[in-house]
């Protein structure tokens, strides 16, 4: 209801300079913060504090934010009674609250509530608190009567000889006068005077009242006694026993609620519907106090419940159900022109005060005010176009109006008349040249020019052309200005302009470019001449004569970029207003000083253009809802700040107090108040909140904290305007100083020091130091231990790869000298029929096989440990596949009359495994029984299916394969390690025949399959016992592990033996065969041999290197190459890459024999487009087989490469890749010698694209384009070289290279010999 009188109040009185005070007011209610709108009762404790009491809780108000407090069930150190009566602060400044259920006061460190014990052991309802002069605190408790309190002990004691004297169950009100009488009111309008030193009571009557109640009493300094009553305000003289009524100057009497004695002894009555007044104690009568300094009080209407006058001289005033008004002590610097008649008419659009000291005020609903010095309002004029701006000249207004182009209004005759001048147009700026000619703004139109001689107007737009080619460059133009030295300044959309009208051209200037990107919206000379520029990034000054510009914005302190208006005050101070309010800038140091809200300020947003200064020196600055004006000098912030003061603090965003254990056995802090100066912190907290106040409660809004860890931050940060939180995250332990500084206006406050101490963690300690340091120490001489351990297993593990990489190489150098032993053994066994013979020859054969194997084994091992290994698993019946190696050692055990067995306990167990790797893992086992077991001793293999239900594993189903011998057993010591590679034990007495590979290897595939496999000793009987468990299913299997399925064909080249040998025994009858084969090996027996094999059918040529082999296969022809991969000089990949990259030998089917049986080298040899591969040692009727193949397969596709073999000028082909191929030769041929020649040329000569040509010559002969030019030209080459007509230079020349040393190279590369080298072999 307040606000809604004050709104109706202020748009009833337009046009005074009296609204500005009522804006100084502070409200606070409900949605503040307050729990309850009606405070009953409010202090002001030694901290700074506002207490409330309220019919909702108690609260405490630091400026900033409410802190409410209220009654806990289960907290009994909480407020008795959110109904709450009174607030007292006793001499020790120990916060006492009266509430319906009790007394207690505030424990400030613990931020609790004590309850003092009444004799009556109950909480009564609490009406009245004073303390004496000897510190006693007296209290009335509603039906109960008095109390005494002692200060120290807290005991209560009930003053019962009161009651002897009086009724003292019902007192509603106790004060002690200077005299130290204490008096008392009661029911009944009673009043006693009580002397305590004499225990005398005197009673009186009170004039009778409806409610029979005293609201407070007061003495003056000559001791008399004022009382508030229900509906009068009585005093009592030391000389008279009666009382009289205290009235106003017309005699009125007031209704109050209260009365309030300030520091400086005046008396204050809070009153019913009469605003606050004040006893005049000379003449005896009650005056009203304009609180705000209106002419009429705003707060006349109303209950003043209580009333309050703060350390600062803020008055606070508490209405029934209506909140707080706190009216602040400050002075009214800026005054205000509210000049609103109606919401409709709209804010301001200009302000201009004319040569008659008159004021001119324009609206958004067209009209235009004529005001007084004092804002009276004279005269008003209604435009159809609002107006903008006003110029006066010879007794005329020039109004530039909004789209209506310019009035006149003459000041003699009264008249106001548009005129046709820049008619439909805007108008917002009016500024006279030296010349006297009349310059215009028009936004979107661009600059007016009017000569008032003539009439004569032009309009100078961003596209009229000027003679020096510069130009306005924007026509939305904001403000004018015409300099000392007759320049015209224009500011607009896109930075500023200077226009020299002496000339008639725009000066090229550098501000012209430097501010291009920026709206300007306001020009200013100060009094050097310098420009300053207003702008929305803030303010640019311009020194014209060194054409520097300085930049000022809010890093600089401005509280917005936007620049609305600027104005000089007589100091050459700059004044500007902002989107966020007003600033000073001194001329000199720049400094600013900032102004927001208070003391007369009532907006924080000002409106672009509208700015003044009169000719008394008022500055004017325009907003939405009014203008303010004040005097620059007047402007004064003198009063000092407070320093600040800690009023919250929060730990991970949990507000604490002093109670709160934080390290070790320390409080938080000493005391936790405003005055606290050491901070102790957990160091598992992660943010800490600090919330400061200056208790300046009527410039929240103005104030900002400045802040810094002195031993974090080099800089201070600052708070935002009207925050008081500062919040630190994650500081490391240690010690800290935090500074906090407030400041206003740039005034700023005592800097405030805080230690902060955070604990290091517990693993931060001296003691865990200690400990860490021990640990330290055998972490070194563990890691130490552990170092040589690992150096010796990583020593260890490189013999095993070194004795791997030994066995792997001698595997590769015996697989040679194997070939020439296992094919000629195989042919003494097919031909042997001597018993004798025979037996030696399977002793041969049998040891043969044993060097095989354990070659094989090296080799599975090599692939398992480098990923190469992948088993292909399928369904199988173990029991069949363990019975047929089970046969094959049924032989051995017969002859050493060993007992050998295999049990199983069902017909068929089927199982998932790789049937070509899982049977090493069998015969291993059962070789190294067999190996340990002495003759007549027992093997038993036992086959089991399992179940294992408490794991998840694959091993959840499982078969178990157990192999038992009755040999020596395992050495406990040594168990762990017989899987280890090259293990051997020491004491085994048949350690030379076995190098401890096998049972690696079993290990190793016993893992691939998913399983696991171990070593023990039988509890039965001496022996040992390897326990293996595969999984049952295939559910644990990767669909890489599974085996696909695959209809077993014949081989691709399946040429019968009878037909090839029928060929090669015709062959072999004519020593000319025309089947030639080139091979190459280094190893002679091995290439003997071979020879002598297929020397019978093929014509041999023999070579031991790849270079020699790759010479040959130049100058002869060939219809096969066989080649070993290792050898000198070049090995074999190489000498296949240079076949099958050589157009002229590309052709020959190339097969490879080698002892490196690895998957990468296979798949290396067929990525080079090798033809076959042969593992030594090989079976020679196969290689005999393959050599047939390739054979037959070549004279099927040899037509195709021939056009490469012929003359390449006869070629005769009519399919329509060959007609391609001779189009592609003969125009190559064309351009032989043609040294810039390139592929790009050939393709545009066929008619294709480049990466068409490539393709198509990669399917067709599967090389590039590059590489089939330089292969005719070489080609060609060979035949020149052959001719021996002209020498190597020439040729060169001839086919296209461009100097002779990169022919050399190029040819060296593809043919394997030099130029010179190819015609010496071919002379």
């Amino acid at each position: 209801m307040l606000k809604l009188f004050l709104i109706i109040l202020y748009l009833v009185c337009p046009f005074v300079l009296s609204a500005q005070g009522l804006m100084h007011v502070r409200y606070y209610s409900a949605k503040d913060g307050l729990s309850q709108n009606t405070v009953a009762d409010f202090l002001q404790d030694d901290k700074g504090y506002i207490w409330m009491a309220t019919w909702n809780g108690l609260e405490k108000f630091d400026g900033y934010t409410f802190t409410n407090y209220f009654h806990d069930e289960s907290d009994s150190t909480s407020i008795a009674c959110n109904y709450i009566n009174k607030v007292y602060s006793d001499s020790h400044q120990r916060l006492w609250v009266a509430s319906n259920k009790g007394i207690q006061y505030y424990l400030p460190q613990q931020n609790a509530f004590r309850t003092i014990k009444l004799p009556v052991n109950s909480n009564p309802n609490v009406t009245a608190i004073t303390e004496l002069h000897n510190g006693d605190i007296w209290i009335a408790a509603s039906g109960s009567g008095l109390y005494s309190i002692n200060s120290h002990t807290d005991q209560a004691e009930q003053l019962t000889w009161i009651g002897e004297h009086c009724d003292y169950l019902y007192v509603n009100c106790i004060y002690e006068d200077t005299k130290h009488y204490v008096w008392i009111s009661y029911l009944g309008n009673q009043l006693a005077r009580i002397s305590l030193e004499r225990k005398e009571i005197v009673t009186y009557t009170l004039p009778q009242t409806p409610f029979p109640k005293v609201y407070g009493m007061k003495e003056d300094a000559q001791g008399n006694l004022y009382l508030i009553t229900y509906n009068d305000v009585l005093m009592k003289t030391p000389e008279k026993e009666s009382f009289q009524s205290v009235r106003t100057a017309d005699n009125r009497n007031v209704v109050a609620r209260g009365i309030t004695q300030t520091s400086d002894g005046k008396l204050w009555v809070n009153t019913v519907n009469n605003g606050l007044m004040f006893i005049d104690t000379k003449q005896k009568q009650l005056y009203p106090e304009r609180v705000s300094g209106n002419t009429f009080d705003e707060l006349t209407y109303g209950e003043i419940v209580c009333f309050l006058e703060d350390t600062d001289g803020n008055k606070w005033l508490a209405y029934r159900r209506k909140g707080l008004v706190m009216v602040p002590n400050e002075g009214k610097l800026f005054e205000s022109l509210s000049l609103t008649v109606s919401p409709t008419q709209g804010s301001p659009t200009m302000i201009y005060q004319s040569c008659d000291n008159h004021l001119w005020v324009g609206n958004w609903d067209g009209s235009l005010q004529q005001l007084d010095r004092g804002g009276k309002r004279l005269k008003q004029y209604n435009l159809s176009h609002y107006p903008r701006t006003v110029y006066e000249k010879e007794g005329t207004l020039w109004i530039g109006s909004n789209d209506g182009g310019i009035y006149q209004l003459n000041l003699h005759t009264d008249k106001l008349y548009q005129t046709s001048l820049f008619v439909n147009k805007s108008v917002n700026r009016i500024i006279e040249g030296r010349d006297h000619m009349l310059y215009l703004s028009c936004p979107g139109n661009g600059l007016g020019v009017y000569n008032p001689t003539n009439g004569e107007s032009t309009l100078i737009s961003y596209q009229t052309p000027m003679e020096n080619q510069v130009t306005l460059g924007n026509d939305w133009i904001n403000d004018l200005l015409c300099d000392k030295d007759s320049l015209i300044w224009i500011a607009h959309f896109l930075g500023v302009r200077c226009y020299d009208t002496s000339k008639n051209i725009f000066l090229d200037l550098p501000i012209n470019h430097d501010l291009k990107n920026y709206v300007c919206y306001e020009l200013l000379e100060d009094k050097d001449g310098r420009l300053w520029i207003g702008t929305n990034n803030g303010i640019y000054i311009y020194d014209k004569q060194k054409q520097t510009l300085q930049h000022i914005g809010k890093k600089e302190g401005m509280p917005s970029n936007v620049v609305c208006g600027l104005e000089k005050d007589t100091q050459g101070n700059i004044w500007c207003s902002t989107y966020k309010g007003i600033c000073r800038i001194e001329q000199e140091s720049h400094r600013v000083t900032t102004y927001y809200s208070g003391n007369g300020l009532r907006d924080k947003e000002y409106i672009i253009g509208m700015s003044l200064q009169d000719n008394n020196g008022y500055i004017y600055f325009g907003g939405p809802s009014d203008i303010i004006r004040f005097i620059p000098d007047s402007i004064q912030f003198g009063k000092p700040l407070h320093i600040p003061v800690l009023t919250n603090l929060y730990v991970d965003n949990v507000l604490v107090n002093a109670s709160k254990s934080a390290l070790c056995k320390k409080k938080l802090a000493d005391t936790l108040s405003v005055y606290t100066n050491e901070l102790y912190f957990d160091p598992k907290s992660n943010t800490y909140s600090f919330e400061f106040s200056t208790f300046n409660f009527h410039n929240r809004k103005n104030t900002y904290f400045k802040y810094r860890l002195r031993e974090l931050d080099g800089n201070w940060s600052h708070t935002l305007l009207g925050e008081n939180r500062i919040t630190y995250n994650y500081l490391p332990p240690g010690q800290y100083t935090l500074e906090v500084q407030a400041c206003e206006n740039n005034i700023s406050s005592p800097i405030r020091n805080i230690s902060i101490y955070i604990a290091s963690p517990w693993y931060l300690t001296s003691w865990a130091l200690v400990i860490y340091f021990v640990g330290a120490v055998m972490l070194i001489l563990g890691s130490i231990n552990l170092y040589i351990r690992q150096q010796n297993h990583k020593r260890r593990d490189e013999i095993n790869e070194e004795k791997i990489r030994f066995f792997i190489n001698i595997a590769h150098e015996i697989r040679s000298p194997l070939t020439l032993i296992i094919n000629p053994l195989n042919e003494l066994l097919k031909k042997s029929t001597d018993s004798g013979m025979l037996k030696i020859l399977r002793m041969m054969e049998h040891n043969t096989n044993r060097i095989m194997s354990l070659i094989n084994q090296l080799l599975d091992i090599r692939r398992i440990d480098q990923g190469q290994m992948k088993i292909k698993c399928r369904e199988t019946d173990l029991i069949s596949f363990i019975d047929d190696i089970y046969e094959i050692f049924s032989y051995q055990a017969i002859k050493r009359n060993i007992n050998f067995t295999f049990n199983h306990t069902s017909e068929k167990l089927f199982v998932w495994i790789d049937v070509k790797n899982f049977d090493k893992i069998i015969i291993n086992l059962l070789s190294n029984a067999f190996k340990y077991t002495p003759d007549g001793g027992e093997i038993e293999i036992v086959l089991t299916a399992k179940e294992e239900l408490k794991t998840n594993s694959p091993l959840r189903k499982y078969a178990e394969i157990c192999v038992r011998d009755t040999g020596k057993g395992l050495d406990k010591k040594e168990m762990e390690k017989v899987f280890e590679r090259f293990y051997q034990s020491p004491s085994d007495p048949n350690r030379s025949l076995g190098f401890g590979i096998g049972l690696n290897l079993a290990k190793m595939l016993v893992e691939l399959h998913h399983g696991t496999i171990k070593a023990d000793n039988r509890s039965d009987k001496q022996g040992s016992c390897f326990t293996i468990q595969i999984p049952l299913g295939n559910d644990f299997l990767s669909a890489e592990e599974r085996e696909v399925e695959v209809v077993e064909t014949s081989p691709i080249h399946n040429i019968p033996m009878e037909e090839w040998v029928v060929d090669a025994e015709s062959a072999a009858s004519n020593k000319k065969s025309k089947y030639r084969i080139l091979l190459v090996d280094d190893d002679r027996a091995l290439c003997e041999y071979l020879q002598d094999k297929l020397g019978d059918i093929y014509r041999i040529t023999t070579c031991h290197n790849g270079q020699e082999a790759l010479q040959v296969a130049m100058s002869q022809t060939f219809d096969l190459v066989i080649s070993d991969i290792v050898m000198p000089i070049m090995d074999g990949f190489e000498l296949l890459h240079r076949i099958k990259r050589t157009p002229q030998i590309g052709y020959l089917p190339v097969i490879l024999l080698t002892s490196q049986t690895e998957l990468e080298n296979r798949i290396k040899g067929y990525k080079e487009k090798a033809d076959a591969f042969l593992s030594k040692p090989f079976n020679i009727d196969e290689l005999m087989m393959l050599c047939a193949n390739l054979i037959e397969n070549r004279i099927l596709i040899k037509s195709r490469y021939n056009i490469l073999e012929k003359d390449i000028k006869s070629i005769n082909i009519k399919a329509n890749d060959e007609l391609f191929l001779e189009r592609l030769i003969k125009v190559i041929n064309e351009n032989l010698s043609n040294v810039d020649f390139t592929v790009e040329n050939l393709a545009d000569e066929v008619g294709i694209s480049r990466v068409q040509l490539h393709r198509k010559l990669k399917d067709l002969i599967g090389v590039s384009t590059s590489e089939f030019i330089r292969n005719l030209r070489l080609q060609q080459a060979t035949i020149l070289l052959k001719d021996n007509k002209v020498n190597i230079s020439q040729i060169a020349y001839a086919v296209g290279f461009s100097n002779p040393i990169l022919f050399s190279s190029t040819f060296k590369k593809t043919y394997g010999c030099t130029p010179r080298e190819y015609r010496e072999r071919n002379m």
